[in-house]
């Protein structure tokens, strides 16, 4: 169970300076500053001793969760005011010294009411808030301000707080003022000396953010996705070349297992092997940054030890491409600055997926035949790798939508001696979220068909 004091600015704004920048508007207003404007209103309206146990109970209290919502801070305007020791003298033509600046930071609250919402956590709080309600509703009632009297407020007590947006954390970064046992007798001791109340203690809050509603994120057969920078410079157009050669190199590596972890005999579940082109920047030319190998998650524990020993030991070494030469490569760290080489750039999830190398159709796609349209034949290779989310578009064409990917073209891109294929680049949208990475078609083992996530704001989630 928790209580909350609603505190509404009438004026729709909340003038009232940071203790430690005066130059600047608090906002959220701080637990205590509140707890201020109760005495005051305690004392102002002469309330006696109930209203005054009401607060003694009150100050004794967790710190309180905070319902604010947004607020703009306004530009500052410096006047120029009388000083204290001139009030006495009522006419402005007989006051000798100069007017003093003063500025009155302030926000504009986007939704004018506040929440302190007060946690009750056994049945002893919750006992003591029945006592004491009727006392904290009249002294609610009797505040007429919060900080400055330019804050006009309307404040009434609530038993049903909206949900919290601040809140009390030791590792939060919004620090406020609060209240403990003894803030009550303090602020009477200051007041009858004619002194200002020391500094309140300070707490750490942190913004509570409502997390949006969870949307499902479908995920492929591959898992685990582990590449390599390749010291060299080869282009796109050599993706075949340099990913049967990676696979032959990882099979020497694997050794007895490798028919079934690296060729997928048996039907067994096995590596997939993909290049990873420069096609980030607007001046992208598309040659190979490096590699990746892809591990499927049906592996066992055994033989995921076996591949990743594979490729340690493949760390620092060489790959060789047949009449090209030897390219040395190196395991990328997850720190690496090469957007191209970031898990994150092939793997975090999305609605919509865009080919990057060309995809090989296991058949020619026919329009007016549903079974073999585009779309179909691009959901059944979907659902070869584990995806059977619904499809909600599919483009179909020879160019890329990235830089520095040339034409689909089969001439470039044939797999060995075996019959070319219809080759294609693809954009699909998914009906829900879907996780990388995702390789498709029949040339999905060899390095094409790789596919890159794509989101309304694709250069900020790669910064």
């Amino acid at each position: 169970m928790e209580f909350s004091f609603a505190v509404h600015y009438l004026g729709g704004r909340a003038y009232a300076k940071r203790y430690s920048e005066q130059e600047r508007a608090e906002y959220p207003p701080h637990p205590a500053r509140f707890f201020s404007a109760l005495v005051a209103a305690l004392y102002a309206s002469e309330l006696g001793e109930e209203a005054r146990e009401a607060l003694l109970w009150l100050e004794g209290l967790d710190a309180p969760r905070i319902a604010a919502d947004e607020a703009w801070e306004r530009s500052r305007v410096t006047t120029y005011v009388p000083t204290n020791e001139e009030a006495h003298d009522a006419v402005p033509s007989l006051r000798t010294a100069k007017k003093q600046p003063r500025s009155f930071p302030s926000v504009t609250l986007k939704n004018p009411t506040v929440h302190f919402i007060y946690p009750l956590n056994d049945e002893h709080q919750r006992e003591e808030f029945e006592r004491h309600e009727r006392a904290l509703r009249e002294v609610a009632s009797n505040v007429t301000y919060v900080g400055h009297s330019a804050s006009l407020v309307s404040v009434w007590l609530s038993t049903d707080p909206p949900l919290p947006t601040f809140g009390p954390s030791n590792d939060g970064d919004v620090l406020l003022r609060i209240v403990t046992h003894g803030r009550l007798q303090e602020l009477e001791q200051a007041y009858n000396l004619g002194l200002r109340g020391s500094v309140e203690l300070v707490k750490l809050y942190r913004q509570i953010v409502e997390a949006p509603p969870a949307q499902p994120i479908a995920e492929g057969v591959f898992r685990d996705f582990v590449s390599f920078r390749l010291h060299g410079s080869l282009p796109i157009k050599a993706a075949i070349k340099l990913s049967i050669a990676v696979r032959a190199e990882i099979a020497r590596l694997v050794g007895t297992r490798a028919m079934r972890l690296v060729w997928g005999r048996e039907h067994s579940p096995h590596c997939a092997f993909v290049v990873l082109p420069d096609v980030t920047f607007e001046y992208s030319d598309g040659h190979l940054l490096g590699f990746a190998v892809l591990l499927p998650k049906a592996l066992g524990d055994e033989d995921r030890r076996t591949v990743f020993r594979a490729l340690a030991r493949l760390d620092r070494g060489n790959i060789n491409l047949e009449g090209i030469g030897e390219f040395p490569v190196e395991w990328v760290n997850e720190d690496t600055k090469t957007i191209g080489l970031q898990e994150r750039t092939w793997c975090r999830a999305s609605r919509i997926w865009e080919s990057v190398t060309p995809v090989l159709f296991d058949r020619y796609p026919k329009d007016g035949k549903n079974e073999c349209s585009a779309g179909a034949i691009i959901a059944r290779s979907c659902a070869h790798v584990g995806l059977s989310v619904p499809l909600d578009f599919v483009s179909v064409g020879k160019f890329s939508l990235f830089k520095g990917v040339p034409p689909a073209d089969s001439r470039f891109f044939r797999l060995g001696d075996r019959p070319n294929r219809y080759a294609a680049h693809v954009s699909i949208g998914f009906k829900e979220k879907v996780k990388g990475p995702l390789v498709l078609g029949a040339g999905r083992h060899y390095g094409l068909g790789l596919m890159r996530p794509k989101s309304e704001n694709d250069a900020e989630e790669l910064k």
